[in-house]
């Protein structure tokens, strides 16, 4: 279990908050999280097409689509991905620093309305993920 023992609509939830958070909740500032922080090379990212992450999840492409869910994956696994999984791509990070992947990257100042959507959303999460996000938030 990846967060432990909870209702399939509570890890829906979580998961559909990390996709928002990797394509949707940096968009007034700069490129989506995704684009500077997915779990391939530059070059596999610049190969896709950077604008294309400004399209919603359905849009996009196969390719696409499988980085967005290993991205998702790292999240909610943090460093003990490489438990579960032999991983022969590109990490965002080392994996000594996995568990504040994606929280330490979310770019401040952005909006009030982005960060109060980003703290909801986050406090609505299971514990476990949910201390890992707030403790590797930047602070505000």
């Amino acid at each position: 279990m990846w967060l432990g023992p909870l209702q399939a609509i509570t890890f829906l939830s979580v998961i559909d908050d990390l996709t928002w958070l990797f394509l949707g909740a940096n968009l007034r500032y700069g490129p989506p999280l995704i684009d500077e922080y997915a779990p391939v090379t530059y070059s596999e990212i610049d190969s896709l097409g950077r604008w294309s992450w400004h399209r919603p999840l359905n849009l996009l492409s196969l390719c696409h689509r499988e980085i967005v869910v290993a991205a998702i994956a790292l999240a909610l696994l943090g460093s003990r991905i490489v438990e579960r999984f032999d991983l022969p791509v590109r990490l965002p990070l080392p994996v000594s620093a996995l568990d504040s992947y994606p929280f330490s990257s979310i770019w401040w100042p952005i909006p009030r309305d982005s960060r109060t959507d980003i703290a909801e959303r986050i406090g609505r999460w299971p514990a476990i993920i949910k201390e890992r996000a707030l403790r590797h938030l930047p602070p505000a």
